[in-house]
């Protein structure tokens, strides 16, 4: 599921979403436990694109379990700044 909606959506909010990475080359897919994964690079450029600033980015090492297996992520805490701000 592409992000642009939960970002125009929440755009006026402080937003912290934590969200599983694994291959470079993909922006986000939909993994077989049900979840939604999405690339870092994709997540920064829709957040520029709607005006959301990355405060704050963390590679996360075998966050959780799904089942026996480890599992890797990152979390991102982002900002709404105004449209007509240069600040990006």
């Amino acid at each position: 599921m592409p992000i642009e909606p939960l970002f125009i959506i929440h755009a006026p909010l402080t937003i912290s979403s934590r969200l599983q990475e694994a291959k470079p080359d993909w922006r986000w897919q939909l993994q077989p436990s049900g979840r939604f994964a999405h690339n870092k690079k994709y997540v920064e450029e829709v957040g520029v694109q709607c005006h959301i600033k990355l405060l704050y980015y963390e590679e996360m090492r075998n966050f959780r379990k799904e089942g026996a297996n480890s599992v890797n992520g990152h979390i991102f805490i982002m900002q709404k700044i105004p449209a007509d701000s240069q600040e990006l």
